[in-house]
């Protein structure tokens, strides 16, 4: 057990020099000359827009707060919120690209650390008003190298980036423990492939983790193999496409914290491909094994359900506490086999015990590698 451990922590460590020097040639490569501005904006409109689009935001969870921070991917913009009133609408310049594992993670988070000037642990660079978010990942300033010249480079390695002057407000707004939610928006019906359904009626959901958004657990980081989407209330959840019901898992001691699922079985263009549907509230009733689908078809209601913590997931710390709300969404996932773990790959995933085992819903890896497919790019004609 402990030559294992070494041996993990030895890789571990090679792994993040060589991610470190890959990301600083990257960097060097995909250069561009960028305009350095503040790009603060009125808010009245947009915190209108905010409470009446109150299905596609998680503004619900945290109206009551004295402070909290919300970030929409989707549109690159920053809500300062004080009280329940958004006091202030800041620009995100840059993000981390959506199809490497260190994307900006989207998900509930509170805020950490912070510091007026955090020097980059992979890239020898200062970020000043530096406030984070989770693990490695920060809200700050424009970056300059140790010679003091501004980078001018748009990529992140899933930082965000916003001008200085926005970076400290941000730095002087934000609290050690302030809730900060990092979300991106419902797919738009318009850009799904023919033949294809939202697997929730978009407007009703957002998505509060995107495919391969990293998340770091039992000190180990790991790569989201799914799509989570959060709605506020019980919404219908529909088959993204024609196709057979491959199985049926009830909340119960083998669904190993996925809760209530259903899993299609799909052929298109001669390709046999699965897609699962988990933590459901409740299935309908008259879904059975063996039954053909169309698509658009409903298949239950979003829910928090999964063995464990009382069976039901919630927003907090660990996810258990009664106290908190529940965690209502549906995880989505496409893959080459019909089961809850990884499809493909080895047994890669640390265990509670120690011991490396199957990967539930997350892979220390490119999730591609894992038998996975990116269910967004899957369901739309978006090719990013």
């Amino acid at each position: 057990m402990n030559k294992l451990k070494t041996f993990i922590y030895i890789f571990a460590t090679f792994s993040i020099l060589v991610v470190g020097l890959w990301f600083f040639e990257y960097a060097k490569n995909t250069s561009n000359d960028i305009e350095i501005y503040r790009t603060t904006t009125t808010t009245t409109k947009i915190k209108k827009t905010l409470k009446h689009e109150i299905y596609t935001t998680p503004v619900s969870y945290i109206l009551g707060d004295e402070r909290s921070i919300l970030i929409d991917l989707t549109n690159m913009n920053l809500f300062l919120i004080k009280k329940g009133d958004i006091i202030k609408t800041i620009k995100v310049l840059h993000k981390g690209p959506s199809n490497l594992w260190f994307q900006s993670p989207t998900n509930y988070f509170n805020v950490g650390v912070k510091y007026k000037l955090l020097r980059s642990g992979i890239v020898d660079v200062y970020m000043p008003y530096s406030v984070q978010i989770h693990q490695d990942f920060f809200v700050h300033g424009i970056p300059y190298l140790p010679s003091g010249e501004r980078v001018t480079s748009r990529y992140s390695g899933g930082c965000l980036r916003v001008s200085d002057e926005d970076a400290k407000e941000i730095y002087d707004f934000a609290q050690i423990w302030d809730k900060i939610i990092v979300y991106e928006k419902s797919i738009d019906n318009d850009i799904l492939k023919p033949g294809f359904y939202n697997p929730i009626d978009s407007n009703r959901y957002w998505i509060r983790q995107d495919f391969n958004s990293p998340l770091k657990i039992n000190g180990q980081y790991l790569q989201h193999a799914a799509v989570d989407m959060s709605t506020k209330e019980p919404e219908n959840v529909k088959a993204i496409y024609d196709g057979k019901v491959e199985d049926i898992i009830v909340m119960g001691s083998k669904d190993y914290g996925f809760g209530n699922t259903v899993i299609l079985k799909h052929t298109i263009d001669k390709k046999v491909v699965y897609s699962l549907y988990a933590h459901l509230e409740s299935i309908s009733l008259d879904l059975k094994t063996g039954q053909d689908i169309k698509g658009g078809d409903v298949l239950g209601t979003t829910g928090a359900s999964g063995y464990g913590c009382q069976n039901y997931w919630r927003l907090g710390k660990d996810g258990c506490d009664q106290g908190d709300s529940l965690d209502r969404h549906l995880h989505l996932e496409i893959k080459t086999k019909p089961i809850l773990t990884n499809p493909e790959g080895e047994n890669d995933c640390i265990q509670k015990n120690g011991d490396l085992g199957p990967c539930f819903g997350y892979v220390p890896k490119d999730p591609l590698k894992y038998g996975y497919i990116n269910p967004i790019k899957f369901i739309t004609l978006n090719n990013e």
